[in-house]
């Protein structure tokens, strides 16, 4: 608990001060996570949390380097995991599908 004194220090920061501490804690929850998918994919080898964890990231924090970081890891889970051809096969029905549907 702060004392007296703290919650005046706190309360006198300087302007755009909480913004900084928010995106801060959001930046460590966005490394958390993406640490814990990390974990998931390199050392359990548990892909499907792993895919899990790494969406999470996306969902939770669209903006930040570990989105990417998981878009990226995602991609390598697929072609684990999909026969090549199969990833293209796919992404030429989607691409069909945005163009009929657009």
């Amino acid at each position: 608990m702060w004392s007296t004194a703290d919650d005046r220090q706190w309360d006198n920061r300087p302007v755009g001060m909480s913004s900084q501490i928010e995106i801060e804690t959001a930046n460590a929850e966005a490394i958390r996570q993406y640490a814990a998918a990390y974990t998931a994919h390199y050392v359990e080898r548990n892909l499907s949390l792993a895919l899990e964890c790494y969406g999470l990231v996306r969902t939770n924090h669209p903006n930040s380097p570990e989105a990417g970081y998981a878009r990226m890891q995602i991609q390598n889970i697929a072609q684990s995991v999909v026969p090549v051809q199969e990833l293209v096969d796919a992404q030429v029905k989607l691409i069909h599908i945005k163009l009929t549907t657009n």
